[in-house]
């Protein structure tokens, strides 16, 4: 069954940086996350979709969206279908990471077993191990 999208707030992000190869590449990841949030119980209440941009910066208009939206507490959940297309830096992940933390945001992914709990021990390890991020 579908919980409604007032008890757990989850929003769905998908980015493509071009869609030279593949022009409907945008909503066909769209449509896949849905299936798959929707497969996990949450029906999301908003899809932030930034088209054409890259991984490599925050200047996307949809994310910057959807970080207001994290910041005010009206999103609980984040599903993209791979983690790669929240972020594309390690620096820039960490800081997302720590925000979606600070305001207890889920975030699942597609193509792979990922969620932020996983990511934060990875990246505990690397500063552990000295790696700057």
């Amino acid at each position: 069954m579908i919980q409604s999208n007032n008890i757990k707030k989850a929003a769905i992000y998908c980015r493509v940086a071009s869609n030279l190869d593949e022009p409907n590449a945008i909503r066909k990841q769209e449509k896949k996350v849905l299936a798959f949030a929707k497969s996990n119980g949450n029906l999301p209440s908003a899809i932030y979709s930034d088209n054409g941009y890259s991984g490599l910066s925050v200047e996307r208009p949809a994310l910057q969206r959807m970080i207001a939206d994290i910041e005010t507490g009206k999103i609980t959940h984040v599903y993209v279908d791979d983690i790669s297309h929240l972020f594309r830096d390690i620096k820039l992940s960490s800081r997302f990471y720590d925000l979606c933390d600070r305001h207890d945001v889920a975030i699942s992914s597609v193509k792979t077993e990922h969620t932020h709990d996983k990511f934060n021990a990875i990246l505990q390890r690397l500063q552990k191990a000295g790696v700057a991020i």
